[in-house]
């Protein structure tokens, strides 16, 4: 619900913004990139849980054992033994809340019918899209030091008539993660076809595509070895391989 509203509030300042109470104004292309460059960083701006830089010892994946669990909740001054236990039983709580699935297809982990939704491959670019793609307005770019990976999924439908997909949902998780340590969340765009914020309609025989954007280093970039994408719904976490 959050990033609906935001999104919402963001568009409506949008729209203000290119009208006027007796003329509006042509913008130039450079103009509408930088309004569109603005909006975007205003909704990274608000978005409490924007961790999308993965590099080398930043973000280390927390292991899903009962042991390091525990490790990760001892106290170091001194406590009781009753709130040490009670400590260990809360996070072996957490842990045991989330549930493993085996499914790879997005549509059905988010329970939207009519469509199929699959990963198909990914690149590592320092912009997306390419300066030469004229269909969307929005390009982002990777600081120094850093490049974008890109996971491209295909969307088809799977009926016989128009389904409507919408994927904005606080439930919804992506996690990246690679070389089995390090993990990152998705960048938070305003890119038409961003799989975590999609709302379109894919009619029968059309084929969409839709994307996830993280950041990386450049020198994660080059020591890729594996990567997965674990898709977490409800509780219930699917994993997803990428490499």
């Amino acid at each position: 619900m959050f990033k609906k509203v935001l999104w919402i509030s963001i568009l409506t300042v949008f729209c203000i913004g290119l009208s006027g109470c007796t003329q509006v104004t042509d913008l130039s292309e450079d103009e509408t990139k930088l309004i569109a460059e603005y909006a975007a960083d205003l909704l990274l701006s608000h978005d409490r849980g924007y961790d999308d830089r993965l590099q080398e010892g930043e973000t280390e994946l927390e292991e899903s054992t009962d042991t390091e669990k525990t490790s990760d909740t001892t106290v170091t001054t001194e406590t009781s033994e009753t709130e040490n236990t009670d400590t260990t039983m809360q996070a072996e709580e957490n842990q045991s809340a989330v549930t493993e699935g085996s499914m790879d297809d997005i549509a059905q982990i988010a329970g939207v019918s009519g469509v199929s939704i699959r990963y198909r491959d990914y690149e590592v670019v320092k912009q997306y899209p390419a300066s030469g793609d004229g269909e969307n307005i929005v390009q982002i770019d990777a600081p120094d030091t850093y490049e974008l990976l890109v996971l491209h999924f295909t969307i088809d439908a799977t009926q016989d008539q128009p389904a409507e997909v919408s994927l904005i949902d606080d439930n919804m998780e992506y996690e990246l993660v690679c070389n089995g340590s390090l993990a990152a969340n998705p960048m938070l765009t305003i890119l038409t076809n961003d799989l975590a914020t999609l709302e379109t309609t894919v009619s029968p025989g059309q084929e969409t595509e839709a994307v996830l954007v993280f950041q990386i280093s450049d020198t994660v970039a080059q020591q890729l070895d594996t990567m997965e994408l674990r898709v977490t719904y409800n509780n219930v976490r699917n994993v997803i391989t990428i490499l």
